[in-house]
């Protein structure tokens, strides 16, 4: 083929190839990323509990008083002459009498709810409030202990101070002064006194 058949486009009609670019050996930087992290507020540590006051040991005689009416703290009486033996006696309508030795108190009480032990004691009780066997109440080192048979209408010690003292079903409490007994509504005033007097 002769080079004169060729076609030769006027300048400017074919546009120039883009010249490369030159190689770079460099790498680009990677892009860094930015990220907050979530906030958090430190929590102190829970404060120690302040050290409790051991609890005294309970009386093994005594009765847990009802919540609220704690009784106050009462002396043992102590016989007015120089070694006489102390003897409690129990007052209340239609009834008098000194403890010296364990009796069961009720309408019509049968020793056998008391262990056999005693003698008993028959209230007149028109209310009908005292159970039929109702209570024992026997001496103590120097007082008296009162417990509940199981009685319908219960047992409360009251003292001069205005405490008082709700006995459990079958439970028992101890009266160490003056004192008022309540079998149901029926209300026996306890006191202390020598035997030489009675």
């Amino acid at each position: 083929m002769d080079a004169s058949d060729f076609i030769i486009p006027p300048p400017g009609l074919i546009p120039d190839a883009p010249a490369a670019p030159p190689p770079t050996t460099e790498r680009a930087a990677p892009r860094r990323v930015e990220r907050s992290l979530p906030s958090f507020t430190p929590v102190a540590p829970p404060a120690a509990a302040p050290p409790t006051a051991p609890t005294p040991a309970a009386d093994e005689d005594a009765q847990a008083p009802t919540a609220g009416h704690p009784p106050a703290p009462h002396l043992t009486q102590t016989p007015a002459e120089s070694g006489a033996r102390l003897a409690w006696r129990l007052t209340a309508p239609g009834l008098d009498l000194v403890v010296d030795r364990r009796v069961v108190l009720g309408r019509a009480p049968a020793i056998e709810r008391a262990g056999q032990v005693g003698r008993t004691i028959a209230i007149d009780d028109p209310a009908r409030t005292v159970s039929k066997t109702h209570a024992v109440i026997e001496p103590s080192g120097g007082g008296l202990e009162v417990t509940d048979l199981h009685s319908t209408n219960g047992v409360r010690i009251e003292w001069p101070d205005g405490s008082w003292l709700d006995v459990e079903n079958g439970a028992t409490a101890r009266i160490d002064g003056p004192a008022d007994l309540l079998l149901g509504e029926y209300r026996i005033a306890v006191a202390g006194t020598t035997a030489s007097t009675v």
